[in-house]
């Protein structure tokens, strides 16, 4: 895990002029990364499986230490995959969180299934740091959020958003198991 001060090569010299402590920078560079994290999802994880039992709807879920979620992506049951409820119909069999600590089925999963769930996170509010692959692979992109934040600057604050979704739509395509193509449509 990468500290925050990591980042103070890319966010100091941008504020130098603005005599901010550095307790102040580095919360605003934790601040720039949960954001990154929550927009981008790009730190995606594989939780360890859980085992369902006969009596239980509702489980735990193990987060990375100093971690919150952002979104489960996808789960797992038995090896087949089951839907994650998102602002769907509610029909059918699927798992969901209401808190975003446990998971829940919509319909008993039965004795001794195993649920393995991809999810998203970002720091928690007590993370002393990213992990190392977040800070070596966006480390510029997370040090221009904490600059737009710590200078107020609406038009950089932009921008960091913008190459946010740029990078989330990166992230897509290639996780995707397909390149989305465009239909033609005929007037």
């Amino acid at each position: 895990m990468k500290p925050w001060s990591t980042f103070f090569p890319d966010v100091l010299p941008a504020v130098v002029g603005l005599g901010l402590p550095e307790p102040t920078v580095e919360h605003q560079i934790k601040r720039a990364a949960q954001e990154f994290c929550r927009r981008t999802r790009a730190w995606r994880v594989t939780l360890d499986a859980v085992y369902t039992s006969a009596s239980g709807r509702e489980y735990d879920i193990e987060l990375e230490p100093r971690s919150e979620l952002v979104r489960l992506e996808s789960a797992a049951l038995d090896g087949h995959r089951i839907a994650v409820w998102r602002d769907r119909d509610g029909r059918g069999r699927f798992v969901f969180t209401s808190d975003g600590r446990t998971v829940a089925f919509s319909e008993q999963p039965g004795q001794g299934q195993q649920l393995v769930l991809t999810a998203s996170l970002r720091p928690a509010d007590s993370a002393t740091g990213i992990e190392d692959a977040l800070a070596e692979r966006y480390s510029e992109a997370i040090a221009r959020g904490a600059v737009a934040r710590l200078k107020g600057d609406p038009i950089l604050q932009q921008s960091f958003e913008g190459e946010c979704d740029r990078i989330k739509v990166a992230l897509w395509r290639g996780n995707a198991p397909i390149n989305p193509r465009v239909r033609a449509q005929w007037f």
